[in-house]
Parts: structure tokens; sequence; C-alpha cells
């Protein structure tokens, strides 16, 4: 066993028996795993050596069972097995809980390098804590009878019900409970210091991230005036979780789920205009002096606060603002295209080019895949050079026809599909015509001029 995984073991293990001195009915159980996809069970009775060797307990095999129907691959709470108490008079019992969190050492290292990199055990902790707080949350709320917060199959296997407001809740809640937590135990800055980190992700091109699932900048105002107010200054530290638990649920009560959709769209908007290679300061004005919506706008001077960037009115830009009205765009979108044809047909009837048209398309795909989606047209050139006839030709009707192509393809489809572009490229997928008719065009009519300009060139 290497250093890094001695260091972790020794966080899990911590957290683990602060977790069974507060709550004696709640074992928490880690799997660590370095592999991608973690290996099969063995059908044989658990040893050290298996992934899914869990403690001795009542509710172990219902467990291993969901474990082996439900192979987690990502750092993630699997959820907790319940041994429910006997109904046998006087016999003192009580309902007992196997809570079990998966971590993926590759994808944790990963992410550590975006968050502490010259600190790892403080991100070990951060992990460690937040899986904490989901299994202590879904145990407290079977405890409170809260039945529409949690699924309970016929083999007491309780999980969380997985909507996406609720994902973003737990990612929030469970990072503001650990950032406390670490803070109170001596990990001094843990709050600036996550919320600039993930202030940063949002705004940079980085592959493999998804800063949109981690809403923490949201609270950050929140959770600093609850945990400067509340946070636990005894230094024997007695009920430390509960405490913290408590000071969560502070934070929980200023957050709706509107907001919580509103940071996802937010962070949809940066990450696609920082793949456009805007800047820092681009994105966070274009969301501050663009947008309709206050609650993008006070995030945008929130994560610009933190991450002390001056933010000023932008000077008519003429790339795609994601935040701004799209009725503007889709105006400059029409007037580009439209200017640009009437110079390229001239030239490609004067000089018997049709196909100058179909460079021109091409061109424009290569600049649709970088982001610059203004003025593409490629469906409206690729049909106007396949009614191209060297023996009649009449520049109107060509011109009408390439109107009427371009007003048919949609400005809102050309913004999903740049948006399905920069998805893709945050996950490390090249983007090939296949890709897009197969994934963004699939059977969907409307789409089908898309197709075309990616196939017929």
């Amino acid at each position: 066993m290497n250093q890094k995984s001695k260091s972790l073991e020794h966080t899990l293990n911590v957290i683990r028996r602060q977790v069974a001195d507060e709550y004696p009915e709640l074992t928490l159980h880690f799997i660590t795993s370095a592999p991608k996809t973690p290996p099969e069970a063995t059908k044989d009775t658990p040893s050290n050596d298996n992934l899914y060797a869990l403690p001795d307990h009542p509710a172990k095999e219902a467990m291993l069972n969901h474990l082996k129907k439900h192979p987690p691959t990502k750092t993630t709470f699997a959820g907790a097995a319940l041994t429910k108490k006997t109904n046998i008079p006087f016999w003192r019992n009580k309902d007992k809980f196997l809570a079990v969190c998966y971590i993926n050492i590759q994808d944790m290292a990963e992410q550590n390098e975006h968050l502490f990199p010259t600190a790892p055990e403080k991100h070990q902790r951060l992990i460690g804590y937040s899986l904490a707080w989901k299994a202590i949350d879904l145990y407290l709320k079977y405890k409170q009878g809260q039945t529409d917060s949690y699924n309970l199959n016929n083999e007491d296997l309780l999980t969380p019900i997985h909507t996406l407001a609720n994902r973003l809740r737990a990612n929030l809640i469970s990072e503001c409970f650990a950032a406390m937590l670490m803070e109170q135990q001596g990990d001094t800055g843990t709050i600036p210091k996550l919320m600039k980190k993930r202030s940063h992700l949002c705004l940079n091109k980085i592959e493999k991230t998804t800063p949109e699932l981690h809403p923490f900048p949201i609270s950050y105002d929140a959770t600093r005036l609850v945990f400067n107010d509340l946070q636990n200054k005894d230094p024997d530290k007695t009920q430390l979780l509960a405490h913290t638990l408590f000071m969560a649920d502070e934070i929980d009560g200023t957050c709706d789920d509107i907001i919580l959709k509103q940071w996802r769209e937010f962070c949809y908007a940066t990450q696609e205009m920082a793949w456009m290679d805007r800047s820092r300061n681009e994105i966070l004005s274009a969301a501050t002096y663009s947008s309709d919506d206050p609650h993008m706008r006070t995030t945008a001077y929130i994560i610009a606060e933190a991450l002390n960037t001056d933010v000023t009115p932008l000077n008519n830009p003429q790339y795609h603002n994601p935040f701004a009205d799209q009725e503007k765009y889709e105006r400059l979108h029409k007037k580009t295209a439209l200017t640009m044809f009437e110079q390229l047909i001239i030239t490609a009837t004067q000089e018997g080019r049709p196909e100058l048209l179909m460079q021109q398309a091409l061109q424009q795909n290569t600049r649709l895949l970088a982001g610059d989606i203004i003025g593409w047209c490629a469906p409206a050139l690729i049909k106007t050079c396949n009614a191209y006839s060297k023996e009649d030709i009449r520049i109107e009707l060509l011109q009408e026809l390439f109107a009427n192509i371009l007003h048919d393809t949609k400005w809102s489809d050309i913004c999903k599909l740049n948006r399905f572009i920069m998805l893709k490229k945050r996950q490390s997928i090249p983007i090939t015509s296949d890709v897009i008719t197969n994934e963004f065009v699939r059977n969907k009519s409307e789409l089908s001029p898309f197709k075309e300009a990616f196939t017929a060139i």
C-alpha cells in the first residue's frame, strides 16, 4: 500500500469512527477502488481481497446483493441497508443501518488536481465528509419518517430519490457540511478556498469536469454567515457532527429548487463560452450585463468577487453570448449570413465556380466546431450549390432559395448544436459527422438540415 492509499485509509477510518461515536446505530463503510470499472464481486464468502468485503453487520447480505445488482463506478453514496428491530417484548434493540460509500480513486485523483493539488489529504477529507453527510442525512430522514425523501425496497434497502434538484441539493449541502466541519477541525480557510476552486472550474475549459453539479458558490455567503455565527467553539468538540448538520440545515433553507437549477443553466452558459475560448472577464461581463435573469447576474457578481475579477460592459461583441437576448443574435446571424452570400454568389456565378459555395460550407463547419456560430449557414449553402445550374443561372432564384433555407434552419437549433458540441468537448469525445447525426440529429425531421450539412461535404 503506497503512502497516498495509507493516507486515504486513515482519513476514512477517522470519519467512520466519528460517525459511529455520534450515531451508534449507523455503520458507515467506505469502498475504494482504483479502476474505472470495479471488478465483479466473487460468489464466494467475501474476503479482504474482495472489493465488496463488507463489515460484519446484520444487514450485510442485503447490501451485498444491492452492490452486485448496481455496481458503482463513480464516487457515490450507494445507499443504506436496514435491519429492523424485533417485536420481542422486553428485548432492547434498535434499527441498525449499514451505509456504503464508494470512492473511485482514479477519479478522485483527477479532481484533486483542480481542487487541492498541493494538499490531497484535504480533498480526501472533503470527499469523505461529503459522503458521510449523505449517509447521515438519509439515516435521519428515515428516522424522522420523511418517506418522500428516500426509496425503500422489499429488502429493506434505503436509497435517496434521485431527481436533478435532489442531486444538486445533496452536492451543495454535503460540501457545505464538509467545509464547515473541516474548518472546525483546524483546516482554516477551507470555505473560501473551496469557493474559489468551484468558481474557477465553472469559468475554465477543463475536460471531464462538471461544475454544473456543484453549486457551492451560490451558498457561499450563507455558509460564511452561518459558520461565523454558529460554529462550535467548544475545545472538546462534543457532538460536532450533529452541530455541523444543524448548521448545514440552516443553509439548506436558503436555497430553493429554482436557484439550484439556475446554477446549472449558469454553468452550461459559462462552460459554453469557456470552450469558445472566451476569457473569464468576457464570460462574467456577459452574464452581468446581458442576462435578464437577476439570479444569473447575482451569481456572476458573487463569482467575480471571489476571483477578484472586474466586470465591464462588453463593447458590441461579435461572438455568441448565451446570456443575452437571443432575438438580437438571431437578427445578427441572418444579416451576417445574407451579407456573406450576396458577395459569394456573385463571385461564383461570374467565375462559373459553384464549388465556392461548398468550400464556404466546409469552412463554416470548421468554425462551428470552434463555437463560431453567428452566420453559420452550411445547410443553405449546400442546397443552393446543389441547385446551381451553369446552363440557366438566375442569381435572384439562388438568393431566394438560400434565404428560405436559412430561415428554416432555426437559430435556436443552431444554439442547441453548439451546446451539444461544447458538451462533447468537455467529455473528451471527438466531434465527427457520425456523432452529430447519431446523437444530435437522430430521427428528428426538423434537424435534418444539420445532417446534410455534415454528410454532404
